[in-house]
């Protein structure tokens, strides 16, 4: 496997499209300050580092009117692929409901539970701004053990394949809680979409959340957030993480910095994408992506000892030492 100066994990031949590894960044170091005014400064650096700061984009980033397209459980059951697709994904109650509405300016649009496991199709909304369209797509979560088992195969099997095949999706925003620990989950989905050589943003939720972990002690989101960074760059082989976004959807937190960073990307897209989205991006976007990787569509060799074998198990397997279904616990 390699780990790329962009901070991105890549192996070759992943459908037939071209990929960024890593998305247009700028340093935020001070990003966290008004979350913990005691922390120390040097508790800034993992996350703040990698936190985005786009310029503003304008119509780009500006919502005119979204539409409910479609839910589907299957690839082929999609919309046709003539728009761009940012897709969005998680743990199941990780949030990701609460952030499609946050960004379509709907209170309603995908329908939110207590109860985890409410997306259960790929579910398409049309996005029209004011510079063009794009389909933000709602993945079902992922770590929703209360599920029929047939049903969270079912789950894992058309959201791997949408994820690896769906030649019109240029970036993958991975939600994690803020207001909970590292979960294995949420580093495996991380570490598998890297080594898939898809493109993903770190989106932490519910940074407005100060949740009750023991008697007199409440979750430090900044905390959680620096714990998972460096669980991810000292025991997943992460060089250099992601970029990333923090969110609240009750306060509005990082809508503007989504909207944006959607925005900045769109704007390069074509179909079938080729490595001129890498350099354009390099070129044009105001911030450098350093050593971005493109995929090979020649080297179909997903694994790392040369052979052609079939690796979509990894989506049902992350822990090859656990042969157990970790995407569907």
């Amino acid at each position: 496997m390699k780990i790329t100066a962009g901070g991105g994990k890549t192996k070759g031949g992943v459908g037939a499209r071209a990929r960024v590894v890593d998305a247009p960044v700028a340093s935020m170091g001070d990003g966290f300050e008004d979350y913990d005014d005691d922390a120390e400064a040097e508790d800034d650096d993992v996350v703040g580092e990698r936190a985005l700061e786009i310029a503003d984009q304008g119509r780009g980033a500006t919502v005119k009117s979204v539409e409910f397209v479609q839910a589907c459980a299957s690839l082929a059951g999609c919309p046709k692929p003539t728009l761009p697709e940012i897709a969005v994904i998680g743990r199941s109650n990780v949030g990701k409901s609460s952030l499609v509405n946050m960004l379509t300016n709907r209170k309603s649009i995908a329908k939110t539970s207590k109860n985890p496991g409410k997306t259960q199709t790929i579910n398409h909304y049309k996005m029209i701004t004011g510079a063009g369209s794009y389909y933000l797509v709602d993945l079902p979560g992922y770590g929703f053990a209360n599920a029929p088992e047939a049903l969270r195969e079912k789950w894992a099997e058309f959201t791997r394949e949408y994820l690896l095949k769906r030649e019109t999706l240029i970036t993958v925003m991975l939600l994690i809680d803020s207001t909970v620990k590292p979960q294995r989950l949420d580093l495996e989905c991380l570490d598998w979409l890297g080594a898939a050589g898809i493109p993903v943003t770190i989106v932490f939720t519910k940074v407005d959340k100060r949740k009750k972990i023991a008697a007199g002690k409440r979750a430090n989101p900044q905390e959680t957030m620096e714990e998972f960074c460096r669980e991810a760059m000292d025991n997943w082989d992460w060089d250099e993480l992601p970029p990333m976004i923090y969110t609240s959807s009750e306060t509005a937190e990082g809508k503007r910095e989504v909207l944006n960073h959607i925005a900045s990307l769109r704007q390069f897209f074509k179909k079938p994408l080729k490595e001129d989205f890498v350099k354009s991006i390099q070129g044009d976007a105001g911030a450098s992506v350093a050593d971005a990787n493109v995929v090979d569509d020649d080297e179909n060799d997903f694994d790392d000892d040369g052979d052609d074998d079939d690796d979509d198990e990894i989506f049902e397997d992350f822990d090859d030492d656990e042969p157990e279904d970790d995407w569907n616990k």
